[in-house]
This record gives C-alpha cells, sequence and structure tokens, in this order.
C-alpha cells in the first residue's frame, strides 16, 4: 500500500475519533438539558402547587368573607389541577381525586355550619378537614419523590456518558497503535521521506534543464559626451551593445 494512502487513512482516523467524540458530547448534552427540563416541569411544578394547595386550604378555613373564600377556592382547584398534569403516577391522579371530593363534602357542610351551626356539622366539617390535610401532605410528599427518580435518572444517564467516552477513548487509542504500527516500517526504512520527495508532475519527474537564450542588451541612447558623470560611470552606461553568451564567456 502507498504511504500516502496509510497518511490518508491514519488523518481519516483522526476526523472519525473527533466525529465521534463530539457526538457523544452533543448526545450527552442534548440529554441532561432535556432531563433538566423534565424535572423543572414534572417534580418541581408538582411539589410548588401541591405546597401552594396546602396553603390555600389553611387560608379557605379560615377566611371570613365570601369574596375571600371564593377566591381561595378558585386557587385551591386550579394548583391541585397542575399537580394533576405534572404527575406521572397513575396513583397520585386517583389521590388528588379524592381530595376534590373531601374538598366537595367540606364545603358543604362548611357552608350548613355557618347556617345552622349544629355541633354535629362541625364536627364533621372538622374530620374532614383534617383528612384532607394529611392527603395534601401525602401529596406533597410523593411529588417529592419524583424528584428522587429524576436525579437517579441523572446519574444513570451520567454513568453511560462516562462509558460511552470511555469506549470511544480506547477505540481511537486501539487504531492509532495499528496506524503507528503500519507506518513505522516505512518510516524507519526511510520509505517515507523518498516518496513524499519523489517529484510530481506534468514533466513526468524528468530533470529540467534551463536553457539560456542570446538575449542582446540595447545600446544606451544618449551619447556618452551628453552624460553628466564620472568617467567609470559614463562607460558603464554608454556600454556597447553585447549578448549574455558573451558576457559569461568574457566572465
Amino acid at each position: 500500500m502507498s504511504i500516502r494512502w496509510k497518511l490518508l487513512g491514519a488523518f481519516l482516523i483522526a476526523v472519525v475519533a473527533a466525529a465521534a467524540l463530539a457526538a457523544v458530547a452533543l448526545t450527552a448534552t442534548w440529554s441532561l438539558g432535556n432531563l433538566a427540563q423534565r424535572l423543572y416541569d414534572e417534580p418541581l411544578q408538582a411539589i410548588s402547587h401541591a405546597r401552594a394547595a396546602q396553603t390555600d386550604f389553611a387560608i379557605l378555613e379560615r377566611a371570613d368573607t365570601a369574596a375571600e373564600r371564593t377566591s381561595r377556592w378558585d386557587e385551591l382547584l386550579s394548583d391541585l389541577g397542575v399537580v394533576e398534569e405534572r404527575v406521572t403516577s397513575e396513583r397520585l391522579k386517583e389521590l388528588i381525586g379524592e381530595i376534590r371530593m373531601d374538598l366537595e363534602t367540606w364545603q358543604t357542610l362548611a357552608e350548613r355550619s355557618r347556617t345552622t351551626g349544629t355541633p354535629q356539622t362541625a364536627e364533621a366539617r372538622s374530620r374532614v378537614a383534617g383528612e384532607i390535610h394529611q392527603k395534601l401532605e401525602i401529596l406533597v410528599e410523593a411529588a417529592a419523590s419524583g424528584g428522587f427518580r429524576f436525579w437517579l435518572e441523572a446519574e444513570n444517564l451520567i454513568d453511560q456518558t462516562k462509558t460511552w467516552t470511555l469506549a470511544v477513548i480506547g477505540g481511537v487509542v486501539v487504531l492509532a497503535v495499528v496506524g503507528a504500527a503500519l507506518l513505522y516500517p516505512a518510516c524507519v526504512s526511510g520509505g517515507l521521506l523518498l516518496e513524499l520527495l519523489e517529484p510530481r508532475g506534468g514533466l513526468g519527474g524528468k530533470e529540467v534543464v534551463q536553457r539560456r537564450f542570446n538575449v542582446s542588451v540595447p545600446r544606451a541612447r544618449v551619447p556618452e559626451k551628453n552624460i553628466h558623470a564620472s568617467r567609470a560611470l559614463r562607460g558603464m552606461i554608454a556600454r556597447p551593445k553585447i549578448s549574455r553568451n558573451d558576457r559569461d564567456r568574457s566572465l
């Protein structure tokens, strides 16, 4: 095999190795970016709105005016809707459904307690409110566990990236050793230098002999007596017409 093809193969191996490392880096960056976006959109948003739902219900229990109760009720249902969209577990979605039913029951008991004010209604209202608080706390903890799942996924992705990077580096080292083994005999014997210095082109490697042409030097048009210079300079300027070959022979 020609040494030029060997050098070309080594260059292509280097290009492929660089492209493989770049592909691994780009894939890892894209995967980690996608994971970070999912981490924000799913567990972090679920945790935030689940805690907001806890706060909304606590304020709703102590609201005095009908406008405030209506505002907090709408915010509570909105936060629960966001949590339901962000979570992926079916069990958590069932839990959110149970919380909504308990909230409807609590609202009915609260309206009845404000109109009749019986002890039984107040006791039932307190019992339902306690269940709602407990379920909201479970919802927050479950949403936080989703963040831990994403942390495990990120750790697994980082391990895979390390494995692929080390595999590519190992492959590059093996290819470099093979290329060096192929180029070593040519380099030691001098074939690499001789082949690189071998003449190529349209002349077929033949020696080109530079020919001399008989080029005459014209006589100066200015007469020597009109040249205002020293005698030596006048002789050089008004020199006779001689050829290059004659000049070379005189030298």
